[in-house]
């Protein structure tokens, strides 16, 4: 996972339902922990599109706020409500 990110930064829309859709994958606890390291360190907010956990295999998924809870804001389905 890159993540670029400008001094002006605010905040991260994390889109997991497009990766998983379109993929069949999701991030790993590491990658997400790299990101919150990043967040965390800069005062960053992640909004956090997980409206497809309920649907994935193996490993199972793991939540940005598991990881990240001081600095995420959940969403299920944000794409659908933000026309």
């Amino acid at each position: 996972m890159c993540v670029l990110y400008l001094p002006r930064t605010i905040g991260v829309r994390l889109n997991l339902a497009s990766l998983i859709k379109l993929a069949g994958t999701a991030y790993t606890r590491v990658e997400l922990e790299a990101l919150a390291d990043v967040c965390r360190k800069n005062n960053i907010t992640i909004l956090s599109d997980e409206i497809y956990a309920r649907l994935s295999f193996g490993d199972g998924h793991v939540c940005m706020a598991d990881v990240y809870p001081e600095g995420t804001i959940l969403t299920s389905g944000f794409s659908k409500w933000s026309r």
